[in-house]
């Protein structure tokens, strides 16, 4: 049943987490052996995974090309079908203090907390620019890949997310 592989994910108990182009998320555990497996007909946004993060209370997000899933550390999917624009999750990063980033294949950049949607935001600079990843700096930091040769540098303050004028990394470095 795995077939194209589209992202592996080791959890923090150990367990292989495979994203396939058409067959839902494999979770392979080594101790047992066991494989489950979960798909749109157990309530997956999709079955096809572009992305996979775990938050530090051992919650599995599941960013597939519909919405926006999480399996808890019961198995039970919640998908998040409510959150206007965060679907197609092409990107996740696990941040501090209990926080997800993550990027959507339209360019959104958003920030779960506690299993909630705290924030949102598109790139508001050059036109035709979006973000395309996310990683943690450090901290309250993101470093925001780009569709143009740069990434930008961007703070999480409770539900806000600020960014300096012309605070973009590796502008010049690449080009």
């Amino acid at each position: 049943r795995i077939s194209n592989v589209m992202q592996l994910y080791a959890d923090s108990y150990g367990r292989l987490f495979i994203g396939t182009n058409d067959s839902g998320v494999a979770i392979y555990t080594p101790d047992t052996g066991e494989v489950r497996f979960y798909t749109m007909e157990d309530g997956l946004g999709a079955d096809s995974i572009r992305s996979i993060c775990e938050d530090e209370d051992g919650n599995i997000f599941i960013g597939t090309v519909g919405n926006l899933s999480i399996i808890d550390k019961d198995g039970q999917i919640t998908t998040c079908n409510d959150w206007e624009g965060i679907n197609y999750v092409r990107s996740m990063v696990r941040g501090v203090d209990g926080v997800i980033a993550g990027v959507t294949n339209g360019g959104v950049l958003f920030f779960i907390k506690n299993k909630k949607l705290v924030a949102t935001r598109e790139f508001d600079g050059s036109a035709g620019v979006y973000y395309t990843a996310v990683s943690c700096e450090c901290k309250d930091r993101y470093l925001v890949g780009t569709s143009a040769s740069y990434a930008e540098r961007v703070i999480l303050s409770g539900d806000k997310i600020t960014s300096h004028a012309g605070d973009y990394l590796f502008q010049q470095a690449f080009i």
